[in-house]
């Protein structure tokens, strides 16, 4: 299988400033639209990127203005005006801070709504979740609620705490409960976890946790800083073994098995085309996220201290020259070092990723090891019969 995506003629490469599609794409059918409306949060926890000397000394407190909001939302639509359907997603810092601007943006997306089906999500660290009165707000909304939790209070209670080192779990729980007990089959369809991986871990413990919390679906990940503390700990080697998260029992799941066989063309005939390889995205074709200071930014994972990802902002739009820039200095750099790699196609290295992109550096590295792992567990799993099954069944369009 990994000799398939060495072959030159399994991927077909084009530009993406020169694609009509693209261009459409950008323009009209944009999906998600993500706002930053806060930068203040009322947790500080240990793994945060904000948890560093600079941010503790100037806390950055800086908010969305109505203003900003609307003309995100007025450039948004514009720009998504045939999709059927489009997400509107509040982030920060710690949005439930600000409910009362989360309603008034929900009134103004349905004042000057072009015709599309809403879908509003949310991401919350979940203190603030015991407002029954916004949570009714949200279910009415039909929210989809993304809460940081870490699983049972020995791990979520070692990083996750406030801002004076009082512990959240118990908080948080309580707050779940209190929802699943109001709103049983909300809870279940529209409630997602993020869970941050710290070591010590135990994943049997974490995965019997969520399981019996039923939760629909985890995003389960472990931070830059926790893989440099393994591969300090353990050494390289060991660290391969030490940070594989995804173990058995979680690759199981149907969402996990169908996204790999898509994601990898398992079993299509036709050559993809895609723009730039790995995972990198079309910038502002699908999203675009807004800060607190109105500028443009091809995702909310990007660094915002660095220009290269600011595509423009809400007053004068999307700058072309910007994208185009972004797309020159980025297709060289994958060029020089992703071409010739067999995991270009399976690659999940993205913007996000950009600077730690070499391909003979530890970056790579660990990732093609890590691929390769994972194309040997596909293998597994279709050796099982309900996997196989569940693979078969997967439609590649």
């Amino acid at each position: 299988m990994r000799n398939l995506y060495e072959t030159p003629d399994f991927i077909c490469y084009q530009q993406i400033k020169d694609d009509y599609n693209y261009e459409y794409k950008k323009n009209n059918t944009q999906k998600i639209l993500v706002l930053s409306i806060t930068e203040r949060c009322n947790m500080f926890c240990e793994y945060c990127c904000y948890n560093d000397q600079n941010y503790i000394a100037a806390p950055r407190n800086n908010e969305m203005t109505e203003e900003i909001m609307k003309k995100a939302i007025d450039l948004f639509y514009n720009h998504s005006k045939y999709s059927e359907i489009v997400a509107i997603s509040f982030y920060g810092g710690e949005p439930l801070l600000r409910k009362d601007f989360v309603k008034k943006s929900v009134e103004y997306a349905y004042e000057t709504n072009l015709g599309q089906i809403i879908q509003f999500t949310i991401t919350t660290n979940g203190l603030l979740l015991d407002d029954m009165e916004f949570v009714d707000f949200m279910v009415k909304n039909n929210f989809i609620i993304t809460v940081s939790y870490d699983g049972p209070e020995c791990l979520h209670d070692r990083y996750r705490k406030t801002r004076d080192g009082k512990a959240t779990y118990n908080v948080i729980t309580k707050n779940l409960k209190k929802i699943a007990d109001k709103y049983p089959d909300f809870f279940k369809s529209n409630f997602r976890f993020n869970v941050v991986v710290a070591p010590p871990y135990n994943i049997s413990l974490l995965y019997s946790f969520f399981k019996d919390l039923d939760a629909s679906y985890l995003d389960i990940r472990m931070t830059d800083r926790f893989r440099e503390y393994l591969k300090h700990q353990y050494g390289e080697t060991e660290f391969q073994k030490e940070s594989t998260v995804d173990n058995i029992s979680l690759k199981m799941q149907v969402d996990y098995v169908a996204q790999f066989k898509r994601y990898t063309f398992i079993g299509k005939t036709s050559t993809p085309n895609v723009g730039l390889g790995c995972s990198f995205c079309n910038p502002a074709e699908r999203k675009i996220f807004v800060n607190c200071s109105g500028k443009i930014y091809i995702c909310e994972r990007v660094d915002e201290k660095d220009d290269n990802y600011c595509i423009g902002d809400v007053w004068t739009g999307i700058d072309e020259r910007k994208i185009s820039s972004l797309w020159e200095k980025t297709s060289k750099k994958i060029k020089d070092n992703c071409f010739h790699c067999w995991a270009i196609r399976l690659c999940k290295s993205c913007f996000v990723h950009e600077d730690k992109i070499e391909f003979n550096g530890e970056y790579c590295k660990n990732m093609r090891r890590k691929l390769q792992d994972e194309l040997q567990q596909y293998l597994l799993l279709n050796e099982n019969v309900e996997c196989k099954l569940i693979l078969d069944n997967v439609t590649l369009d």
